[in-house]
């Protein structure tokens, strides 16, 4: 049987551990102690903050970039569009010029009519009409403007055209001016109406 009694702590060392679990904390320590952990929540929320405001603007940033992105792909997309689409028309354009080149030459205005008749039935064009060389209309698809001077619905300086080309027209519309060129001299104009392409927005 082991008589030893049990190790206990030197009487200074268990003083001194008493007086530790009985000592009372002053009231600054206390307060200074929440004061520091209220300026640490303090500081940690203002970097919290800054941080989350940095990085909203870097995306509002980012945002605006992509914007003008966009913007600048879509006008070049719309530029290339007109481009091709004017490209298209002056191709047709010269076909037709061609074409009603011969049926004035052979003195075949009836042919020509019919041509202006079928060209109006495709939705996109609005107006076909044939100009004499003192720039009067003689052929129209719209009756109301035949024998009218042509400069009292167009703009006169697109009978100034020397080669078929596409202008700007009124709103949405553009232009397609066929000059109608004979052995020697210029037989007239044929001028075609049509509607824009329409132009490609962000959706």
């Amino acid at each position: 049987m082991n008589n030893e009694a049990p190790v206990t702590a030197p009487a200074s060392e268990a003083s001194a551990w008493t007086r530790l679990q009985t000592m009372q904390v002053p009231v600054w320590t206390l307060l200074v102690a929440v004061l520091i952990i209220l300026l640490l929540l303090v500081w940690k929320q203002t970097a919290v903050s800054n941080v989350e405001a940095d990085l909203q603007n870097r995306m509002r940033t980012l945002t605006e970039q992509s914007s003008a992105q966009r913007a600048t792909l879509l006008s070049n997309a719309n530029t290339a569009i007109r481009q091709n689409s004017d490209a298209a028309h002056v191709l047709m354009g010269t076909t037709l010029a061609w074409s009603i080149r011969g049926e004035m030459i052979r003195g075949n205005l009836g042919q020509i009519d019919e041509f202006f008749a079928d060209l109006v039935r495709n939705e996109r064009i609005q107006l076909v009409v044939l100009v004499d060389p003192a720039g009067r209309i003689v052929l129209a698809s719209d009756r109301k403007l035949q024998d009218a001077a042509f400069t009292e619905h167009f703009p006169g300086n697109l009978l100034d055209a020397t080669t078929v080309s596409v202008h700007p027209g009124a709103e949405t519309s553009r232009y397609l001016l066929m000059p109608i060129q004979g052995l020697n001299s210029r037989l007239g104009s044929a001028l075609l109406v049509y509607a824009a392409e329409p132009a490609l927005a962000e959706g």
